[in-house]
């Protein structure tokens, strides 16, 4: 398919930038943010805010920029993206935001986990692990919306998660749901 493609796109289609464009270009990849930008002090070892590039692309005189920007503290993330809209004004260029996932703040206190943790041990003769990931997930979405919200996230055993080879596992899914049952008795 790829042959196929480059096939179809002839030599008077393709047209180089010029030097200072890509001069321009250069510098701002060397000054855009990218990566681990705050760690968090709540949870050792634990990224809190970040960003990446994901998308580069070039297409009528047009170079698009798609960065996945993430944090678990609305603030930290606000920043981040402001510091991005001042860097594109500082290169001539236009910034979209799209796609926000709100922030999903660790609670050092939660009922609902503790009561969560309590049903774990009871029901599997082991405490709990809890951890925490840096990712959009809904429970942001909720809190975002449902101010005070006490929010948990768990599920079954999943493998290569976002690949084509993405999969749970069946027995630790019906393991998931009993303990649901067993949490909502609880609550």
């Amino acid at each position: 398919m790829l042959q196929k493609i480059r096939n179809s796109v002839t030599k008077s289609e393709m047209k180089a930038m010029d030097s200072a464009s890509t001069a321009k270009i250069i510098d701002l990849l060397n000054t855009l943010p990218g990566g681990v930008i705050a760690w968090s002090k709540e949870i050792d070892g634990l990224v809190q805010t970040s960003l990446n590039l994901g998308i580069l692309s070039h297409s009528d005189n047009k170079v698009s920029f798609s960065f996945s920007v993430r944090s678990s503290k609305d603030n930290e993330k606000n920043e981040l993206l402001a510091r991005l809209k001042n860097i594109a004004k500082d290169f001539d260029c236009n910034i979209t935001v799209y796609g926000e996932y709100p922030a999903w703040e660790y609670k050092e206190e939660s009922q609902l986990r503790d009561t969560m943790a309590d049903v774990y041990k009871d029901m599997f003769g082991k405490e709990m692990t809890v951890t925490a990931i840096h990712a959009g997930l809904e429970c942001g979405l909720f809190c975002g919306k449902i101010k005070g919200l006490d929010c948990v996230s768990f599920g079954p055993d999943m493998y290569d998660i976002h690949t084509p080879s993405e999969r749970l596992s069946i027995s630790s899914t019906e393991r998931m749901w009993n303990y649901l049952l067993r949490v909502l008795e609880k609550i």
